[in-house]
């Protein structure tokens, strides 16, 4: 998987355009329409809050979420490659972008994005207290896809004789 570090703001970066501190980005994100997740700023990282298209994207409801952490949203093909490049930007305190395959509450895999950038308390702080990840889906869950009434046509192989 991929990772982009970001150093400065970035046109169509979701953390590149968000507020930097707590309180803005809690703000805005109620009325985003992008899945945003916060974390705190020290480990184990444990979500304080999701907004709700993160709830629909991941089926989780806001309390089976707060006080876990992200690995509810990893699975068996998630990257540790990615993983490490977003542990690293957490110990640097940088923003990143990376692609990510993370699971469902049900189990369904999908392919997103994840922007992750620190946020500080107040403008004073010179630390962050808090992490804002936000995820853009690149193949939404198909929990709801509709199923085919009947199995269409198949392609048999035959022994060659």
């Amino acid at each position: 998987m991929e990772a982009c570090n970001h150093s400065g703001p970035n046109a169509g970066d979701p953390v590149a355009e968000m507020p930097t501190l707590l309180s803005p980005a809690l703000e805005a994100s109620s009325s985003s329409s992008e899945a945003q997740i916060f974390t705190h700023a020290a480990p184990p990282f444990e979500i304080t809050h999701v907004n709700d298209a993160w709830v629909n994207l991941c089926g989780f409801s806001r309390e089976e979420a707060v006080g876990k952490t992200c690995r509810i949203l990893q699975g068996a093909e998630t990257s540790v490659e990615s993983l490490r490049a977003l542990h690293a930007a957490v110990a640097s305190r940088a923003t990143i972008t990376v692609r990510l395959l993370n699971y469902t509450k049900g189990g369904t895999p999908f392919l997103n994005q994840l922007s992750l950038a620190p946020l500080k308390e107040s403008e004073g702080s010179e630390d962050a207290t808090h992490y804002v990840g936000t995820l853009r889906a690149w193949r939404q869950p198909e929990a709801a896809a509709p199923q085919p009434t009947a199995p269409g046509p198949q392609a048999v192989q035959t022994p060659e004789e």
